[in-house]
C-alpha cells in the first residue's frame, strides 16, 4: 500500500515537473513552442496536482478513521453526490494551503 501511494507520489510529481516546465517556456522562450492555450491547460494541472498532492499528504499522515472519510469523500465526488471543490474545501485544502512551504518540503522529503 505505502508503495503504490509512493509510486503514485512520484508519478505526479513528475508530471508537475513537466508542465512547470512547458508553463515556463511559454513565458520566457522567444521562440513559442507552447501556445497560450496550452499554457493555460498546464497552468490548470499545475492547481490540481499541488491540491491533489496537499490531500494525498493528508491521506498518509491521517489516522485509519480520517483515511476512510476521505475515501469516502472522494467516492462521494466520483457519484456526483458532492463536487470536487467541497470535498476540497472540508479538508482546508486550498491553492493557498497546498502552496505552504512545509507542505513542499514535507512532499520532496518523501
Amino acid at each position: 500500500n505505502n508503495k503504490i501511494l509512493r509510486y503514485n507520489l512520484t508519478n505526479r510529481i513528475e508530471f508537475l515537473i513537466t508542465e512547470l516546465d512547458r508553463l515556463i517556456s511559454f513565458y520566457y522562450e522567444k521562440e513559442k513552442k507552447v501556445n497560450i492555450y496550452q499554457a493555460f491547460i498546464s497552468s490548470k494541472y499545475i492547481i490540481s496536482i499541488i491540491k491533489a498532492l496537499n490531500l494525498l499528504l493528508i491521506y498518509i499522515n491521517s489516522s485509519s478513521k480520517v483515511k476512510k472519510e476521505i475515501l469516502e469523500s472522494i467516492q462521494k465526488v466520483f457519484d456526483k453526490s458532492r463536487t470536487t471543490e467541497e470535498m476540497l474545501s472540508s479538508y482546508d485544502i486550498t491553492l493557498e494551503s497546498s502552496l505552504d512551504i512545509n507542505i513542499i518540503k514535507q512532499l520532496l522529503r518523501r
